[in-house]
């Protein structure tokens, strides 16, 4: 008996009870995009397989709260680096 992997997803969908319109389609969409969140779109493409930086930069989405995290982040960092420097007095 072969399987395909569509087949084992919507068996383990069904047995997850996830609506019929989360396919596999969503489910890698979900996990690439997640993936972009964390590391390089290169590394992204890699995984993914893709070799297309248009089909890859499509798992990126904006994000202002993220973003503005990010932004914080690195201006605490640099706060303390500048802390850090020696009196140049």
């Amino acid at each position: 008996m072969e399987t395909t992997i569509a087949k084992v997803f919507g068996r383990a969908r069904k047995a997850a009870n996830l609506p019929k319109e989360y396919v596999l389609y969503t489910s890698r969409h979900g996990a690439m995009t997640d993936l972009c969140e964390v590391v390089l779109l290169s590394e992204a493409m890699k995984i993914g397989g893709h070799g297309d930086t248009k089909t890859a930069i499509g798992y990126q989405h904006s994000n202002a709260r993220k973003l503005q995290q990010k932004l914080d982040a690195l201006h605490e960092c640099q706060a303390v680096e500048l802390h850090e420097l020696p009196s140049w007095r």
